[in-house]
């Protein structure tokens, strides 16, 4: 017998196999080559005995894998199988007011790589621009007064915001 080369997977034993021509069956978009019991997104480089759903956070845009790819830094894979929005790259960019994060993150500072989800920044916390990892507090003098937010408020005359955060005193 020959192992499944790398990409492929072999998911019957013997003589009845996938592909005719040579038994083996290249692993499809979304999903990487891998042993039937694995699910962290690491395949086999050979032997492979089925194709597995890229954990959330990872993706695959392309067929014939034995890796998933963690979401780069400002982007998010939200679920298993790389089947995001944009399909060329299986991720997609955090939108100005939210960071690339861990579903349920709720601090403002998210995940370089491997991010599941976009969190909206927190009250006293920013986001101007797309594609962040991490939400900027606002500055002394400045607030914001609710969550998700692309800009920080001065505080009106008569009140002030001495640490930069939730909300003018």
């Amino acid at each position: 017998c020959t192992a499944a080369q790398g990409g492929y997977y072999a998911s019957i034993g013997g003589a009845a196999a996938n592909s005719a021509a040579t038994g083996e069956t290249q692993a499809v978009a979304g999903k990487y080559a891998c042993r039937a019991s694995d699910s962290d997104g690491t395949g086999e480089a050979t032997g492979a005995d089925d194709q597995c759903d890229c954990p959330v956070g990872m993706y695959s845009a392309s067929a014939g894998l034995t890796v998933c790819t963690a979401a780069q830094a400002g982007y998010y894979a939200s679920i298993n199988g790389g089947e995001a929005a944009l399909a060329a790259t299986g991720e997609t960019q955090a939108v100005a007011g939210k960071y690339a994060c861990r579903k349920n993150d709720n601090d403002g500072t998210g995940e370089a790589t491997g991010a599941d989800d976009e969190c909206d920044c927190p009250a006293g916390r920013y986001s101007a621009t797309a594609g962040v990892t991490e939400c900027t507090a606002c500055a002394v003098g400045t607030y914001t007064s609710s969550a998700g937010l692309t800009e920080c408020t001065a505080a009106q005359g008569g009140y002030y915001a001495s640490i930069g955060g939730a909300a003018a005193n």
